[in-house]
């Protein structure tokens, strides 16, 4: 009893020491310091003849029922039965974007079971059918009729994250993944913690569907994080919706003008990075006296100050902007030093 309470005192130190350094210290990194604490507090007790008949192993094999207990608690059951929890995956699939609730996620991972015929789900997939910023890639292997080791790294403009660990099967074409999020927050609300947010994986004729519980913070565990994991992935080339954003968007010769206002540093670091690598929103605009033209506003979200640019182009030539860290004024009108009033005509088309 007097070493539990001394591994009991001495793990709640070493979380005390990390939450001082923040919430972005791995919890291996608590279990390495309490368990080195631990092996080192048992070892003293065992020289000084304070073991109660204990053997070194027979405390490592107390420690380790004492985490499969933890595990098995931590898993309650669920509210749903599991056809419940797999109709509402149809229902994430149909209508709400591959994003589920954790409850859902809870469910499925309560029910996980062995599948002897499951799909093959090993492999490198790419997600598809998404602008390039957004892109995403799952590794899967040593599948057995349990489940598989993944891993996951994900991209949304400037922003990186990364999710790895056991998938279990629940369906032979299904598989669960559940993931502690360290940094969870207690619910406004109800006041409850939910500690863990779950990424499931859908074997398809077409490939592979992602789903998840939550996005950016709450699932990578990073403060401001904007990343995501949902989504279709194929094995092989994906396709990016945005392959060709920057000729489809802006004409040769208003690339060719633009160049030459700006200068072709400018241009290629920030005009096209910006472009192809970030938002663009696109505008219908009207001046006073009438004369139509389209906005251009485009920026990767966490280097806004840098990778940044409004474009104003009328159908009488003139073209006015502001680019970069400095939003650098320029234009093709002579004497000009800011943009001309205008009104929006319409809501704008979103890009990315």
């Amino acid at each position: 009893m007097r070493k539990k309470i001394k591994a009991v005192s001495l793990i709640v130190a070493a979380s005390l020491i990390l939450n001082m350094f923040g919430c972005a210290q791995k919890a291996d990194a608590t279990i390495a310091i309490a368990m080195g604490m631990f092996a080192c507090t048992v070892r003293m007790d065992l020289a000084a003849g304070q073991s109660d008949g204990d053997t070194l192993q027979d405390a490592y094999e107390q420690t380790a029922n004492a985490e499969a207990t933890e595990t098995e608690e931590s898993v309650p059951v669920p509210t749903m039965t599991l056809e419940e929890a797999l109709e509402r995956m149809e229902y994430a699939k149909t209508d709400h974007f591959l994003v589920f609730e954790p409850e859902e996620g809870a469910a499925l991972f309560y029910y996980a079971s062995s599948q002897e015929n499951a799909k093959d789900f090993t492999g490198t997939w790419q997600r598809t059918d998404v602008k390039s910023l957004c892109s995403g890639s799952v590794y899967i292997n040593d599948q057995d009729e349990t489940g598989f080791d993944v891993g996951g790294r994900f991209r949304f403009q400037s922003y990186k994250a990364s999710i790895e660990g056991r998938a279990y099967l629940v369906t032979e074409n299904l598989a669960i993944l559940r993931v502690y999020n360290e940094c969870a927050k207690p619910d406004e609300v109800s006041g409850e913690t939910n500690w863990y947010e779950y990424v499931a994986f859908e074997y398809t004729e077409d490939g592979l569907n992602v789903y998840a519980t939550a996005r950016g913070d709450d699932l990578f565990g990073m403060i401001d994080n904007h990343c995501f994991a949902e989504g279709n992935y194929v094995q092989g080339e994906p396709f990016y919706t945005d392959v060709n954003i920057l000729d489809d968007t802006y004409s040769e010769t208003l690339q060719d003008e633009i160049k030459t206002l700006i200068g072709p540093e400018l241009y290629r670091d920030c005009f096209v990075e910006t472009t192809e690598n970030g938002s663009l929103f696109i505008y219908d605009i009207v001046l006073e006296d009438g004369t139509q033209g389209k906005h251009y506003h485009a920026y990767s979200m966490g280097r806004e100050t840098t990778l940044f640019y409004k474009i104003y182009v009328f159908d009488n030539g003139d073209i006015y902007g502001k680019i970069g860290k400095d939003r650098i004024f320029f234009s093709n009108v002579e004497g000009a030093t800011e943009v001309p009033d205008y009104d929006y005509v319409e809501d704008g088309l979103m890009y990315g």
